[in-house]
C-alpha cells in the first residue's frame, strides 16, 4: 500500500455514504503555499478518490471547515489568516461525488469587521447554513486566559455584512471546541446525557438550530 503524498488538515465530513476531508500536499521545509484540495474515501470501492478542486486557494494557517446542506451538498467555509482577514466566504457545491465536484456561485461573503478580532479557529469553526434565510451560523470559542471563563458562542452571518453573536454559555474545557452537524429532520429521538450543551455537543437540524440561536439572541436583547 503506497503512502499518500498529502495530509488531511481537518476532521472529515460524512456525506451520502462517503467521507470528505480538506487536504494539502505534505509540507516541504517551511513552505506555507502548497496545493490544497478535497479528498474523498469511497466506502464502496474502499479507496481514496482523486484530488477534487476547491473554489479558492488556502495557505497553511487559513481556516477551512466543511459542512453539509440537506445531506446532499457540501458547504465549505474559508477565512484567510493574513490580510485581508475580515472576509469569511462560504461556498456550496452544485455536484459532489467521490470522483467529481462542481461549485455554484459564492453563497456568502461576509465582512467581519463589525466584531474586530473574531477569527475562526482553523481546526474548529463548525457551521451550518440556512439557504432560505441566506445565513450561516458558525460556532466559536471566545477564549481569554485559560480557565472557567471561556465562553462558547454562535456567530450568525448573512448578506450585507449581517452579523450577530450569541453567548451559548460557559465552557470549562478550554481546548474543546463546540460542534454542530446538519441533518434532515427525523421522527427518531436521539438520547443524550442531560449535562451536554444543546448546541455545542449534539446534532440538530438546521431549522431547529437557527431557531434556537435566534431565540437566545432575542433573550439577550430583552435583558
Amino acid at each position: 500500500m503506497s503512502v499518500p503524498d498529502w495530509l488531511c488538515c481537518i476532521r472529515g465530513l460524512s456525506l451520502k455514504g462517503n467521507t470528505y476531508w480538506y487536504a494539502r500536499d505534505k509540507l516541504a521545509s517551511s513552505r506555507i503555499d502548497v496545493a490544497d484540495f478535497l479528498i474523498c474515501f469511497d466506502f464502496e470501492t474502499e479507496r481514496f478518490g482523486p484530488r477534487l478542486p476547491l473554489p479558492f486557494h488556502g495557505l497553511v494557517g487559513d481556516t477551512v471547515t466543511l459542512s453539509s446542506v440537506r445531506e446532499e451538498q457540501l458547504a465549505v467555509l474559508f477565512q484567510k489568516f493574513g490580510a485581508p482577514v475580515y472576509t469569511v466566504e462560504i461556498w456550496i457545491s452544485s455536484k459532489i461525488e467521490p470522483n467529481a465536484v462542481s461549485w455554484s456561485s459564492l453563497f456568502l461573503a461576509v465582512d467581519m469587521r463589525p466584531l474586530i478580532g473574531v477569527r475562526f479557529n482553523n481546526y474548529a469553526a463548525s457551521f451550518f447554513v440556512d439557504e432560505e434565510e441566506k445565513l450561516a451560523v458558525v460556532l466559536h470559542k471566545d477564549r481569554g486566559s485559560p480557565g472557567p471563563t471561556t465562553r462558547n458562542t454562535a456567530c450568525i452571518v448573512g448578506d450585507n455584512g449581517y452579523f450577530k453573536q450569541v453567548d451559548l454559555g460557559e465552557s470549562k474545557q478550554y481546548c474543546c471546541f463546540p460542534l454542530v452537524s446538519s441533518y434532515v429532520p427525523s421522527s427518531v429521538q436521539i438520547e443524550q446525557p442531560a449535562h451536554l450543551n444543546l448546541l455545542a455537543c449534539t446534532v440538530l437540524s438546521n431549522q431547529n438550530a437557527v431557531q434556537f440561536v435566534l431565540e437566545r439572541f432575542s433573550e439577550k436583547k430583552r435583558v
